[in-house]
């Protein structure tokens, strides 16, 4: 094995070992308390993890720390952080699926280097085979470790001699001899019981379990690593296929003129200044209205996307208008939203809904500059990176105390029909905030909710708190 290769195989399996143990240690039962009990602990992991495997994937000649790679890497470390700053159970949750999809993504534009990839599906054709590329690793990661501990079979080391001798020992003490010489002799069993009780605690359920899932994540790590060491290749992207003009030019133009109409007839409905007063209308003219209007602009990226500088000058003139007229319906559902906020009040729903809407505001104002512009552009690259950075900029975003602050504001207004009480989904980031105003009394009834978030609080380890809850701890 060459010397490099052999040495970044064995800081490979070094940084495997050690996330493992810092997840049984620090991170174990998280599942039974939810993503609340996750703190500090996944942040420290997650830093470990990341950096760790960087430093073990990345080679000397295409170096990690680079402007190119911090475009990416910045969100990251926001999400990181994330998870050290606040108790948001809810973003904390959706991170668990969307965080490793998006680690894939922007790590396989990472290792293609300087290389000018299209984002198109040959680039996504890699990346799914790149998230699943550890699967064909788990033998090399069990001979890696193999080599890391015990040396190749043909060098017989030392230490391989002197851990078989010391297993050999322990097994054959421990369930034979010392069994058998304490029933033979009650003084040597009141010597030998306190060592065999120890033992016995240490071989539990919970510490065999401990150790499989802490080998299983050391082996699947690792696997993971010698998998992305490798280099990527995509395939040079093919010419852009054209779209046929005539076709593309009805289904384009009839949209616009559909959407013309449409906004035309809703024109009074659709920019409302106030709401009407049954709950049960303002969902359908707010709510529903909202995701219908939001569908439909999923659908106009789609035909943007399919359509883009892929026709005649004239369906591009069409196509501009399009998109003029699907942000006119994103700004129109911004505006349903923005009622429903300022009489009903946000919640987690309505905030990530808003959060939403913004992103499509951006997402098709970019689109809509895009036609002045002369050069062509890779579409679905910046609307991943819009969404990773947008993404990023919540994790780090006080949004329980933004919520409730909120809420407290608007509730001043005399047309207000939010009802204080419904924050009580908020978890302890906003603790303190409340309890400072007890004896308001549009905190009444929130004495259970104040002692219900002191208990889970206080059953918090060290390791599992937050600098949110670290401020509260030592306001007190």
């Amino acid at each position: 094995m060459h010397p490099i290769i052999a040495t970044r195989d064995v800081r490979l399996s070094a940084w495997s070992i050690a996330i493992a143990v810092f997840w049984v240690v620090f991170l174990w039962g998280f599942w039974d308390r939810g993503p609340f009990a996750l703190g500090i602990n996944a942040a420290v992991f997650l830093a470990l993890f990341l950096f760790g495997l960087l430093g073990g994937v990345f080679p000397a000649d295409r170096p990690l720390w680079s402007r190119r790679h911090w475009t990416w890497l910045v969100p990251f470390i926001a999400i990181i952080a994330g998870y050290a700053l606040y108790s948001t159970s809810v973003l904390k949750a959706v991170n668990i699926p969307v965080a490793p999809v998006l680690f894939v993504i922007f790590m396989t534009y990472a290792l293609l280097g300087d290389r000018a990839v299209h984002w198109g599906w040959e680039f996504f054709r890699v990346t799914a085979a790149r998230g699943f590329a550890w699967l064909g690793s788990l033998k090399g990661a069990v001979r890696a470790y193999s080599a890391s501990i015990f040396g190749t079979r043909s060098a017989n080391p030392p230490i391989r001699r002197v851990i078989v001798g010391a297993a050999l020992f322990l097994v054959i003490v421990i369930t034979i001899i010392l069994p058998l010489l304490s029933s033979a002799d009650p003084q040597f069993e009141s010597l030998a019981r306190p060592l065999l009780d120890f033992l016995g605690r240490l071989v539990d359920v919970e510490t065999v379990w401990r150790v499989v899932v802490g080998a299983a994540i050391a082996l699947l790590s690792l696997s993971l690593g010698l998998a992305w060491r490798a280099r990527v290749h995509v395939p040079e992207s093919a010419p852009r296929s054209r779209v046929d003009a005539i076709v593309s030019g009805i289904v384009v133009g009839g949209i616009v003129v559909v959407y013309a109409l449409f906004l035309g007839i809703q024109l009074k409905r659709l920019w409302v200044s106030e709401l009407p007063l049954d709950f049960s209308e303002t969902e359908i003219l707010v709510k529903s209205g909202f995701w219908q209007l939001f569908a439909l602009s999923v659908i106009n990226g789609v035909i943007f996307l399919a359509t883009y500088a892929k026709t005649n000058p004239l369906v591009q003139r069409l196509l501009a208008a399009f998109t003029i007229a699907s942000l006119l319906l994103v700004f129109s559902a911004a505006w349903r939203m923005a009622l429903y906020v300022t009489f009903y009040g946000l919640s987690y729903e309505k905030f990530f809904a808003s959060y939403t809407v913004l992103f499509s505001l951006v997402l098709f104002g970019w689109l809509v500059f895009q036609f002045f512009g002369a050069k062509c552009r890779d579409l679905v690259k910046f609307a991943a990176f819009l969404f990773l950075w947008m993404y990023a900029a919540l994790a780090v975003f006080p949004i329980e105390q933004f919520i409730l602050r909120a809420n407290m504001s608007l509730a001043q207004r005399p047309d207000s029909r939010i009802v204080l009480y419904e924050a009580t989904m908020l978890s302890t980031d906003v603790l303190g905030y409340v309890e400072a105003r007890r004896e308001d009394p549009r905190f009444e009834g929130w004495d259970e909710w104040i002692e219900k978030n002191q208990d889970q609080l206080a059953k918090k380890a060290w390791y599992e708190l937050t600098v949110s809850d670290i401020t509260y701890r030592a306001s007190k």
